[in-house]
């Protein structure tokens, strides 16, 4: 995605992607040198996301052996067949209807519309694919140069409508929710710790309440 709109008069015939900037003598005039930024970042940043997500749906599969009880294989077995995480909100809220006070059924009910929000997140990152988004300047010599580099995860909505806002950079509402930096990526991960985390603190005293003798890890 490249930006040349503010410098009309920059003449690009050709994009390299390459390791290292040429010498200055050996770069054609018309020719952008584009050197790749931040891609071990940019990946790490991907693999840190899924790993607390998978830290989330194990707080996930324990509150389900919780409500559940039994041997913990078998909550796996059930576990393991939900399609995604609308059945898994279904199952804990099914059986958290069957097994929680008033109190805590309204605050699991909280927790997991964060979890559905946070999913739908999830999605757009697992299937969105890195776009190097570049914005073109020129040199001294009127030669182009890359001035800003950006790695935005991308994903595309079917909606002719919503692609069409995505294209529009002064629409960052929309934007924002199918557009990740890296940085976003980040901030993403922390939200996802932050509702582990939560989940944690609520299973804590109901796990004590529903199995004071502890989990059945057969």
């Amino acid at each position: 995605m490249t930006d040349a709109s503010e410098k009309p008069n920059i003449n690009v015939s050709e994009f390299k992607y390459v390791r290292e900037m040429p010498p200055d003598s050996e770069r054609h005039p018309t020719t952008l040198y584009i050197v790749s930024e931040r891609v071990p970042e940019r990946d790490q940043s991907l693999g840190r996301f899924m790993g607390k997500w998978s830290s989330l749906e194990q707080t996930l599969q324990s509150l389900t052996h919780t409500l559940m009880g039994g041997p913990y294989s078998t909550v796996g077995v059930v576990f393991s067949n939900c399609s995604g995480i609308k059945q898994i909100i279904d199952l804990i809220s099914g059986l958290a209807e069957l097994n929680l006070t008033t109190t805590e059924f309204r605050e699991l009910s909280s927790l997991l519309e964060r979890l559905r929000k946070k999913n739908t997140k999830r999605n757009r990152l697992v299937h969105g694919v890195w776009v190097p988004e570049i914005t073109i300047d020129c040199d001294a010599k009127n030669r182009p140069v890359v001035s800003k580099y950006v790695w935005a995860r991308i994903y595309t909505p079917t909606s002719l409508a919503e692609q069409a806002k995505i294209q529009d950079i002064k629409n960052s509402k929309v934007r924002s929710k199918y557009r990740f930096t890296i940085e976003d990526v980040e901030k993403v991960t922390l939200e996802v710790m932050t509702l582990r985390d939560d989940f944690a603190a609520f299973l804590s005293p109901v796990s004590k309440r529903l199995r004071p003798e502890g989990p059945n890890t057969r």
